[in-house]
């Protein structure tokens, strides 16, 4: 498999941090200038400074001077640095000019999933993406302030700097902004004034950001509801929300439905919507590198008959139902997150490493899956409702994609290969994401949650079933980090497989634990668990590898149902089954096919690759059951289960894909 990997990374980081200082001290420098002609009416700084390119390059210095003085384990400011910000008094002799901002939205999830339509949904998402990526640079231009003066935006959130004289006013604006352009989601916006010198000593910078957060999760709580929708008595129901009155027809539409004004905002917004431009841009990176087209654009191209151009690619329509981006009726939903963001940030000592860290966290998220839906993604086709030829579209769904987060809709043949082929990027990557020289932070990992459904079950249980899988996912990897004190874990992987449309409850782990957890009367005081959800992601890669290659060497759905059956049966009787099937193998190709993966796979839980103990228990073999204390009472797991239902959804091709990568293998599935 192909990656896009710069050939030489130390050198590549290395740019990256000069960039990133380079940014970092602009905005110092773009701000103090407007705050300096702001309070003195003057375009050129005070003396002793030359030009105000003289004091971009001393705030560059020193924030390299702060990070060679943190390497040698100094925490007082020394030489150079200190004698710049002696000369800095010159700009705030008696009070500070600047203030230091940061915003973050509110609850948004409600905002994007209300609607059980993709129109609606994909409308919302870009709205908020629109807001996320122009939203403050338009308000900022408004008050006659430069862009430059932004640390970091997109992903919900904002870091910026402004003349204290204007912080206030630009808060404002920024919330008016979301609620004007929105008329339901909203942003929160709160500022601190500060003085230069505690921008670039480290244990300031730490104590502001920690008052703004403190202040930020105040406010927040202190905020009254944004809007309130008047109902009339005649007032018919949006059908769209099923929340707010209809005020009018939406007519560019068929069934041309009554909508309220802000879900008539984001139907237009969604139908309107393009493929977002990184991943237009990656395609065209995809031919540069290598030489030929991405495999995403087969389907095109052999509909074409030519290489598609950028207008040809946006011209081809996006999936309008769920049924659109299913396949054989289920749908796979991906929930996605880093780990240990939250206790990166608060460790970052200067605006430059907060650069560093949220661009280089953003470039990842991104490539890793614009790069994955070009590789693991093939453009659909679908026969026309009018009977005509069939037509290319856009299988799978961007939901969400920002800072670290993930939501993506996609058909369910595909999904297992798209979480190992972002799983693999992301490794290959995530350790570009620490600022250099900071060894003391872990690069973050990724954790999952999959939820592979029918394309009927609503999109709102869609939603939440995926995010408690993958919260359930992370709060498993903090408990083993907890339980381990170290910070080397590996991501985590909660995955469901949900057959009926009808779900009985919308909460995940305790479905799991109707569907998977028995006691059997042969054991009335043992606990079985027909699973070892959730896991490490290369125990996950491990269970996929071993369901391709049972899948390939022939085992047949009829025997996969006796398998699974017999696991309700009790341990003892279970054990016996599928030991004796492994043992009445026949003799030939195909038999030892399948006794040499169920070996392989028997090897890898010997060594532990899970994290967990082996299959050996009182000198008698136990497999497929493993015993593991918690709380006292025996529980017995077993994976054989979660290794039956992956091979409904693997695909052949990622066996040989997931050998060649190792651990973290990928695979292609068209």
């Amino acid at each position: 498999m192909e990656s896009m990997t710069t050939p030489d990374k130390d050198s590549a980081g290395e740019d990256t941090w000069k960039e990133s200082k380079a940014k970092a001290a602009r905005a110092v420098t773009e701000s103090l200038k407007a705050a300096w002609q702001r309070e003195k009416g003057s375009d050129a700084p005070p003396s002793p400074w030359d030009s105000w390119e003289d004091v971009q390059g001393k705030v560059e210095a020193a924030f390299e001077n702060a990070q060679e003085a943190r390497k040698g384990g100094q925490e007082a400011m020394e030489g150079d640095r200190e004698a710049f910000l002696e000369r800095a008094r010159s700009f705030e002799p008696e009070k500070p000019l600047l203030a230091l901002a940061i915003a973050d939205v509110d609850q948004i999830q409600p905002y994007v999933f209300e609607s059980a339509k993709i129109p609606e949904m994909r409308g919302a998402s870009e709205l908020i993406n629109q807001l996320g990526d122009e939203g403050l640079k338009d308000v900022l231009k408004a008050k006659g302030l430069p862009e430059e003066v932004i640390i970091y935006h997109r992903g919900g959130g904002a870091m910026f700097l402004a003349p204290l004289a204007q912080a206030e006013e630009v808060c404002a604006a920024l919330e008016e902004k979301y609620l004007r352009k929105t008329l339901i989601a909203s942003i929160t916006a709160v500022h601190l004034p500060v003085r230069l010198r505690q921008l670039l000593r480290s244990k300031d910078f730490q104590q502001i950001r920690n008052e703004l957060i403190h202040r930020l999760q105040i406010r927040k709580l202190q905020k009254p509801s944004p809007v309130h929708f008047e109902w009339l008595p005649v007032a018919r129901r949006c059908q769209a929300c099923h929340i707010r009155p209809a005020t009018g027809v939406y007519t560019e539409s068929a069934d041309q439905p009554e909508l309220c004004e802000a879900c008539w905002k984001k139907r237009r917004e969604g139908q309107e919507a393009k493929l977002p431009s990184g991943f237009i841009s990656y395609l065209k990176r995809y031919q540069e590198k290598y030489g030929r087209q991405a495999p995403y654009l087969e389907t095109i191209m052999a509909d074409k008959k030519a290489v598609p151009d950028e207008d040809d690619i946006n011209k081809i329509r996006r999936a309008e139902t769920l049924e659109e981006l299913s396949s054989n009726g289920y749908v796979g939903v991906i929930a996605a997150d880093g780990d240990s963001v939250g206790g990166i940030l608060p460790r970052l000592n200067s605006l430059a490493e907060y650069v560093h860290f949220s661009r280089k966290l953003y470039d990842l998220s991104t490539g890793c899956v614009y790069e994955s839906l070009a590789t693991v993604l093939r453009a659909g086709r679908k026969e026309q409702p009018d009977g005509g030829e069939k037509r290319c579209f856009h299988p799978f769904e961007l939901v969400a994609l920002g800072g670290d987060d993930l939501f993506l809709i996609l058909p369910a043949k595909s999904a297992l290969a798209m979480v190992q082929e972002i799983t693999r990027r992301w490794e290959e990557g995530r350790a570009g994401i620490i600022p250099p020289g900071r060894n003391d932070l872990p690069p973050p990992t990724l954790s999952f949650g999959l939820l592979i459904c029918p394309h009927t079950l609503p999109l709102y249980f869609m939603h939440q079933l995926s995010q408690q899988l993958l919260r359930h996912a992370k709060s498993t990897r903090l408990k083993k980090k907890l339980q381990n004190k170290a910070d080397g874990l590996p991501g985590y992987i909660d995955f469901l497989f949900l057959k009926s449309s009808g779900v009985p409850r919308t909460d995940a782990v305790q479905m799991q634990k109707v569907l998977y957890e028995y006691k059997h009367e042969s054991e009335p005081r043992v606990r079985l668990r027909l699973t070892e959800r959730p896991y490490p992601l290369e125990a996950f890669h491990d269970l996929v590898r071993t369901a391709g290659a049972l899948k390939q060497a022939g085992l047949t759905r009829t025997q996969r149902h006796s398998l699974a059956r017999s696991l309700r049966l009790g341990r003892f009787r279970s054990t016996m089954d599928v030991m004796l099937y492994w043992a009445r193998r026949p003799r030939d190709e195909k038999g030892e096919e399948i006794r040499t993966a169920f070996g392989k796979w028997i090897e890898r839980l010997q060594g532990g690759s899970s994290g967990q103990s082996g299959v050996q228990s009182g000198g008698q073999l136990v497999f497929p059951w493993r015993e593991e204390k918690r709380g006292g009472q025996a529980l017995w797991t077993t994976q054989l289960l979660d290794v039956l239902e992956l091979m409904e959804w693997v695909e052949v091709s990622m066996t040989d894909a997931a050998s060649n990568n190792g651990n973290l293998g990928a695979g292609n599935a068209s």
